[in-house]
């Protein structure tokens, strides 16, 4: 059965990985290099860590994520 869990920072990489496919399938108008800058800048900034993350798991695989800032869900990803 699948789970919502709040994400811990050592979480983090595996949901940047996620983020990336998540975008690579469903964003288009993105190319390679975009892709790659706005991973980066999710690094710099610290995006991760300025949200309330949750991660939706099952088999320990992460299947999705959620970011909440300020009561609204501001970050939604899936694979």
């Amino acid at each position: 059965m699948a789970v919502i869990v709040l994400t811990s920072a050592d979480r983090h990489p595996q949901l940047l990985e996620l983020w990336e496919q998540s975008v690579r399938a469903s964003h288009h108008f993105l190319n390679d290099e975009q892709i790659m800058k706005i991973r980066q800048q999710i690094i710099q900034h610290g995006y991760f860590d300025q949200v309330q993350l949750f991660h939706v798991e099952h088999q320990q695989q992460i299947l999705g994520l959620m970011g909440i800032l300020n009561k609204a869900s501001n970050t939604v990803y899936c694979v």
